[in-house]
C-alpha cells in the first residue's frame, strides 16, 4: 500500500497538515510514536496511545503500543495481538461493556480512571486493519466532524509511513517471538549495506516519493560540507544552485512518471564551484513507486575539460570559417590584380618594340600598382593572423595623445594632399596612455583612410579628442555614404564588406584589424552610422597616470 499524500484532503477541500516524522519515519516504532504524540491535542484526559499488530506490517508477532502517559514507557511490545478494534471502516467508541473481560481488563489498564471510554480511530492499509489510535474522552457527544477528520488524516499518514518502512532493529530486539536466525541475517545484511553505503566514494542518497532526502552517506556530507542530518527532510533540489533547481525538480518528476533512471549534470550550491552528475533510480515495491536512490559523482574536472574542448572547437570553427572566407575572398580579390598584371605583361612583351618610353612606363606602373595592392592584402592578412593568435610583439610606452595626435595628423595631410581634417581637441590636461606607437599609428591610419575613402572629395573629416580622469576618447566623423543598418553589426568581422562598399577597393580586413589593435591596447572601438549621412567611429583608450 502506497498512499498518495496529495489525496489526503479534508471533505471541504482544505489540505491537512503533513507530518514528516510520520510520513517519512524510518521505523514502525518511530512512526507509531510520532502519530500518538501528534494526536495528543485531541485528548480531554492528557493521554493518547496507539497500537499496531506487528504481524500486519512485518514478519513479527504480537503488538506494539505507544503512549503519552507519563507513568508508562513510551513504547512497549506485547506477545499477543490486540483486538480492541474489529472494523477498519470508521471511528469507534470503546466502552468496557462492549468487550469481553480480557479486553476490558486490558483496556482499563491503559485508560485513565477519569475516562472510562475512548474514541478509537483505525489505522488501515488497503482496507486491512493494522492498529488504531485510542483517545480517552469524558464527553464523546461534544466531538465535531472536524476533529474526526483531522484524526483520520493522521492515521492515513501513519499508514503511508508504515507501508514504506521495515521493522527496526529496536523493534526486533523487543520481540522475543521473532525468528533468531532471520533476525541475525537481517542485521548482518543491514550492516553490510551500511558499510558499503558509508565507504562509497560516490555520494548516495535515499529520497521519498516526494523528493525529500531521508538518508545520505558520508561522501555526500563531505561534498556538501554539511553534518549528518543537515539535509534530512529537505527537497533534493535544495542542493543545487538556483539556476539548476528546476532541472532537478524535473528529473524527479520524470523518474516518477516514466519509472526509469534519469541523469542530469548540475552545479552544487557550495562555496567552491562543483559539478556533479546526478543519477535518479526509482525504488519500486509491490509494483508501485515508493522513492528514489540518488547517486552523485563529482565531474568538476570533466566539465572543465569539456568546456575547454568546446572553446577549442569553437576556435577551430572560427579559424576554419576565416580560412574559408580568405579563400573565397582571395579568389575574388586576387583575380582582378592578377588579370591586370597578366594583361599588362603580355602587352608589354608583345608590343615592346612598338611602344614609346611613356607607354612602357605606363604598363610597368600598372603592374607595380597591382603588386602593391596584393602586397597590402597579404600584409593585412598576416597582421590580423598575428593579432588574433597573440604572436604580435607588443612594446608599450607612455604616449601623450595631446601631443602625438596633432603631429600624426599633420604628417598624414602632408602625405595625402587631398585630405582635409578638422581637429577639435577638448583637453584640460595631458592625454597620456600606454600604447605601442606602431599599433597606434596603424589605428589612426585605418580610421582616417576609411573616412576619406567613403567621403566626397574635399569634404572635411572631423577628429575630436576628450580626456577624462580615466579615459581618452577620440572620434572620427565623416559625412560620406554611411552603412546600411543590417550591416553595422558585422563591420568588424574579418573579410566582411558592406553592400554599398563593394564597388570601392578594399578587402574587408581594415576594421577587423582596428578592433584587434584596440583590444591589444586595452581599449574599445564602437561605430555609429546612418545611410547617406555618414559614420562616426569612437575609440576609447584607458588613460595612464605615468605623466
Amino acid at each position: 500500500m502506497n498512499l498518495n499524500t496529495a489525496r489526503l484532503t479534508s471533505p471541504n477541500g482544505d489540505s491537512p497538515e503533513l507530518h514528516p516524522r510520520i510520513l517519512f519515519g524510518s521505523t514502525i516504532s518511530e512512526i507509531l510514536l510520532s502519530t500518538t504524540q501528534a494526536s495528543l491535542p485531541f485528548s480531554e484526559c492528557g493521554v493518547v496511545f496507539g497500537y499496531i499488530n506487528l504481524e500486519t506490517v512485518c514478519t513479527a508477532t504480537g503488538a506494539m503500543i505507544a503512549t503519552t502517559a507519563p507513568d508508562h514507557d513510551p513504547l512497549t511490545t506485547l506477545p499477543d495481538p490486540i483486538q480492541w478494534l474489529t472494523q477498519p471502516n470508521d471511528v469507534q467508541l470503546l466502552t468496557y461493556d462492549q468487550m469481553d473481560s480480557h479486553q476490558a481488563a486490558q483496556l482499563r489498564s491503559w485508560l485513565p480512571q477519569a475516562c472510562q471510554q475512548a474514541w478509537a480511530v483505525p489505522i488501515t492499509i488497503e482496507n486491512r486493519l493494522i492498529g488504531g489510535i485510542i483517545i480517552p474522552v469524558r464527553e464523546p457527544d461534544h466531538w465535531t466532524d472536524a476533529q474526526f477528520n483531522a484524526l483520520r488524516h493522521l492515521t492515513a499518514q501513519c499508514a503511508l509511513g508504515m507501508s514504506n518502512s521495515n521493522c527496526s532493529q529496536s523493534t526486533l530486539d523487543k520481540l522475543p517471538s521473532a525468528d533468531a536466525a532471520a533476525q541475525e541475517e537481517l542485521v548482518s545484511s543491514r550492516n553490510r549495506f551500511n558499510l558499503a553505503l558509508e565507504n562509497s566514494i560516490n555520494a548516495i542518497l535515499f529520497l521519498t516519493e516526494m523528493g525529500l532526502i531521508e538518508q545520505y552517506n558520508a561522501a555526500f556530507a563531505q561534498i556538501m560540507g554539511c553534518g549528518p542530518a543537515d539535509f534530512l527532510d529537505q527537497p533534493i533540489w535544495e542542493i543545487a544552485r538556483d539556476e539548476d533547481m528546476a532541472e532537478l525538480h524535473q528529473a524527479v518528476r520524470a523518474v516518477r512518471e516514466r519509472g526509469r533512471q534519469h541523469r542530469v549534470t548540475i552545479q552544487l550550491n557550495t562555496q567552491q564551484p562543483q559539478s556533479v552528475e546526478v543519477a535518479f533510480t526509482p525504488i519500486v515495491e509491490r509494483d508501485k513507486h515508493v522513492g528514489f536512490v540518488c547517486t552523485m559523482q563529482d565531474v568538476t574536472e570533466r566539465v572543465k575539460v569539456e568546456a575547454q574542448l568546446r572553446s577549442q572547437l569553437i576556435h577551430e570553427q572560427e579559424v576554419n570559417h576565416m580560412r574559408s572566407q580568405f579563400v573565397s575572398m582571395a579568389s575574388h580579390q586576387f583575380r582582378t590584380p592578377l588579370a591586370i598584371i597578366q594583361a599588362a605583361a603580355e602587352s608589354f612583351v608583345e608590343y615592346h618594340d612598338k611602344m614609346d618610353h611613356h607607354k612602357r612606363v605606363q604598363r610597368l606602373e600598372r603592374i607595380r600598382e597591382q603588386v602593391e595592392r596584393m602586397t597590402l592584402l597579404l600584409d593585412n592578412v598576416l597582421t590580423l593572423s598575428d593579432l588574433t593568435s597573440h604572436r604580435k610583439l607588443f612594446n608599450p610606452t607612455v604616449i601623450d595623445l595631446a601631443k602625438w595626435l596633432p603631429n600624426f595628423l599633420k604628417s598624414y595631410t602632408s602625405q595625402n594632399p587631398g585630405s582635409v581634417i578638422d581637429y577639435q581637441p577638448h583637453l584640460d590636461d595631458d592625454a597620456a596612455i600606454w600604447a605601442d606607437e606602431e599599433v597606434l599609428r596603424r589605428i589612426f591610419l585605418q580610421l582616417l583612410t576609411n573616412a576619406i575613402k567613403f567621403s566626397p572629395p574635399d569634404d572635411p573629416i572631423e577628429v575630436s579628442m576628450i580626456s577624462t580622469p580615466t579615459k581618452v576618447v577620440i572620434t572620427v566623423t565623416d559625412k560620406g555614404v554611411g552603412i546600411p543598418n543590417e550591416d553595422i553589426e558585422r563591420v568588424f568581422e574579418s573579410f566582411f564588406r558592406s553592400t554599398n562598399a563593394l564597388p570601392l577597393p578594399g578587402n574587408g580586413l581594415g576594421l577587423a584589424i582596428l578592433k584587434e589593435d584596440m583590444r591589444l591596447l586595452g581599449g574599445e572601438v564602437t561605430l555609429k552610422s546612418e545611410l547617406g549621412q555618414g559614420t562616426t567611429v569612437t575609440s576609447t583608450f584607458t588613460r595612464s597616470t605615468a605623466l
